[in-house]
């Protein structure tokens, strides 16, 4: 019987949850920053453009999973279904979904 790679790791998996928020504000963060410190939490939290990454609402459809160790979170994927009155960057429309996802830089997948 073969182990998956992220049971190889350590890493443990479950669904987003709506209280997920700070775990979602931090990856939403991490990827702002993808190429340098340029934004603060306080930009994630207080810019609408933003802030909308790190709410889940299971009502539109948003879903997600997370990977997590005795340390934290190490990765995240998330799915969020923006309305077209509060559109995210990769907007289409309220029925596609937006994508992101991104790492922890303190977990195994760093």
């Amino acid at each position: 019987m073969s182990r998956s790679a992220s049971g190889a790791l350590g890493l443990r998996k479950r669904c987003l949850r709506v209280s997920d928020h700070r775990i979602l504000a931090e990856a939403t963060l991490a990827n702002l920053n993808w190429k340098g410190e340029r934004f603060t939490a306080a930009d994630v939290q207080q810019t609408p453009a933003f802030c909308h990454y790190s709410k889940m609402d299971p009502s539109r459809g948003d879903f997600g999973v997370i990977a997590e160790d005795d340390r934290g979170w190490a990765g995240v994927v998330w799915v969020l279904f923006l309305p077209a009155d509060h559109p995210g960057y990769g907007f289409v429309s309220p029925e596609h979904g937006e994508l992101m996802c991104a790492t922890s830089g303190t977990g195994l997948a760093h």
